[in-house]
């Protein structure tokens, strides 16, 4: 027997049925809902190894500074400028960054830092510097990169251009010209024959 929306009544007492899809209620879960479960996520203790991940973080800033130069030259661009500005004051903050995570973890490798102490604010905020600084930096290098290559293809391709047209100039150049100085190689080259 058909229902009332066309469908066979067996089907449409289905949960899966269209009638049922329209009168169902999704409730999304919300993990900000619950204010413990919210505290949970947003905040994690910081523990001796995120310490030790730190620390290899903010050496391996260290050696990349030292590698690459931060000069500001006449053709950089504000946003380069800015982005170096950033990485010399990172670099000032990273001997203290390192003396604090000495002082903190040194003495008790087991300490554990909870949210409501000031270091754990100096030590995320430096994290999350560093992370988003060094995303940064080499999106901007390898932008340089690729645009240092396309004008140095830019300025062959104009070489190569000025090298043919010349080639071409001297493949038609003019027999009778007395000012051509192919004419005067080839006559030196007739007089030796």
């Amino acid at each position: 027997m058909v229902g009332k929306h066309g469908l066979p009544s067996g089907l449409s007492d289905a949960p899966f049925s269209p009638v049922h899809k329209k009168r169902r209620i999704v409730k999304q879960s919300n993990a900000w809902d619950d204010a413990d479960v919210a505290q949970d996520s947003q905040h994690k203790a910081f523990t001796k190894d995120d310490a030790d991940a730190l620390y290899r973080q903010v050496e391996d800033f260290e050696k990349g500074y030292q590698k690459e130069s931060c000069k500001v030259y006449t053709d950089t661009s504000p946003r380069d400028v800015e982005l170096r500005i950033t990485r010399v004051t990172l670099h000032r903050h990273n001997r203290s960054i390192r003396d604090l995570l000495h002082y903190a973890f040194f003495p008790d490798a087991s300490r554990v830092l909870r949210p409501s102490d000031e270091t754990y604010h100096t030590l995320t905020a430096h994290r999350a510097a560093l992370t988003r600084h060094q995303a940064l930096w080499h999106h901007r290098r390898a932008r340089r990169r690729t645009l240092r290559a396309s004008r140095a293809l830019a300025l062959q391709t104009v070489t190569l251009a000025a090298t043919e047209a010349a080639h071409d100039a001297d493949a038609e150049h003019d027999p009778n010209d007395p000012r051509d100085p192919s004419r005067h190689r080839v006559a030196f080259a007739q007089r030796r024959r």
